[in-house]
Parts: C-alpha cells; structure tokens; sequence
C-alpha cells in the first residue's frame, strides 16, 4: 500500500498509515510525505523541497528516509544522485501480492469468506520491488508548479 500526502499532514498521513496496519492482507506500507516548495532553488533551478518517506512492514521495524533537496529546517539531504544505497526502498514482491485466505464470519449472514487464487511463480514472488527515491524526488521537483 501506498499513501502520498501533499495538503495533508505528517500526523494525518501517520493515522492512515496506522488504519492499514490493522488489514490482516497488508504487508508493508510506504508513506510519503511532500511537503511545502521552499522559496530557494537548487542546481537546476527547481525550488527546494523537503520528502520524507517512511515505511511499515510486518514483523521489522520502521524505516525512514529524508530524501528530498533540503531537510525541512533547509539544510542538504544526501540524497543528490541515482543508486545511493541509503535512498533505495525495497520491497519484496511476496509483500505486495500476499493474499491469505479469510474465513467465513459466522456473525454475517451470507459471509462466505475469501479463498484466494494461486500466487505468482516463486520467480516471481521471490523478487523484490526497488524504488530509488532520488527518481522519485527528481519526479516531483520536475511536476511542481
């Protein structure tokens, strides 16, 4: 799962983040917080912005990443090429396509459940998904007004 907050708060992004957690299908969760265009420009002339990303996944614990241009107090991030090892998020592919059955609710009537179809090949599911946020960073920078 992923949420992007733009108007929204750090703190209203954290409670939608939380109300994921509590899906029994939903493995990780990648939050991304992009806040306000300073006024100062960067390099290449795009306006410096403060990106935090954090991600949630069962059973490990919380990771973060300040990666846009500047931090929000306007100091440089490290993150200022592709590849840097610290910036890269990954994300195993078994995460994203877990589908575990769910039993029938006794309570609801009609409730049958859920039986899930077949996963992907082990190819597959044992890949991972690489989000480079430097990519993402020079995605935004580039689309803001």
């Amino acid at each position: 799962m992923c949420e992007v907050a733009v108007s929204q708060s750090s703190s209203d992004l954290k409670a939608k983040c939380r109300l994921w957690k509590r899906q029994i299908y939903v493995r990780s969760i990648l939050g991304i917080k992009l806040y306000d265009p300073l006024s100062t420009r960067n390099a290449q002339g795009h306006r410096n912005r403060a990106m935090k990303a954090i991600l949630w996944r069962q059973g490990f614990r919380r990771q973060s990443w300040h990666f846009g241009t500047v931090n929000k107090d306007g100091t440089a991030t490290a993150c200022n090429a592709p590849g840097i090892a610290n910036y890269i998020i990954t994300i195993p592919v078994s995460d994203v396509f877990y589908d575990p059955a769910i039993p029938a609710n006794p309570a609801v009537p009609g409730d049958t459940g859920y039986t899930p179809l077949p996963p992907p090949p082990d190819a597959l599911m044992n890949a991972n998904f690489t989000i480079d946020l430097y990519t993402v960073q020079q995605m935004v920078l580039i689309s803001q007004a």
